[in-house]
């Protein structure tokens, strides 16, 4: 039972490594203008 339990836990840390991070942000790249400007406006607006 909980060698499964630790199986689990391997299976779900991998999930969450550089490489993949690294991945992700490649796809948002193009869109980072319109992210810096989202953030600007987030903090504007709770400030």
């Amino acid at each position: 039972m909980s060698n499964d339990y630790q199986k689990d836990e391997e299976i779900l840390g991998k999930a969450y490594d550089s490489k993949l991070m690294k991945r992700l942000l490649s796809y948002v790249k193009p869109y980072r203008k319109y992210i810096i400007i989202a953030i600007i406006n987030l903090y504007r607006l709770y400030q």
